[in-house]
């Protein structure tokens, strides 16, 4: 299953909301358990982490009503720049 694929099936098991921290610990957890289920798609459960948090942002910009210009593709993808661990996710996957 692919990340974002993965990161649709958890949340429709529940509402993330709350605080913060709150969330962040939830992310954390499913960032371990996406990189136990699916050793070497990336290169550390950081990545992940960073990855899924980019998605959640991604998913905000584009649906979000208060926003004014959408973030385009080559935005986002130079947004993760380095941060798979100092090296590049995958284009085709960002793009994706």
């Amino acid at each position: 299953m692919t990340l974002d694929e993965a990161l649709r099936q958890f949340l429709k098991q529940f509402a993330l909301s709350g605080e913060t921290q709150e969330r962040e610990r939830v992310l954390v957890h499913f960032s371990k358990r996406y990189l136990d289920c699916n050793p070497g798609t990336l290169n550390s459960q950081d990545a992940v982490h960073t990855l899924t948090c980019a998605i959640m942002l991604l998913n905000t910009d584009l649906h979000g009503q208060n926003i004014g210009r959408k973030m385009t593709c080559s935005e986002f993808i130079d947004n993760l720049s380095e941060l798979n661990d100092g090296e590049n996710f995958p284009k085709d996957v960002l793009k994706h």
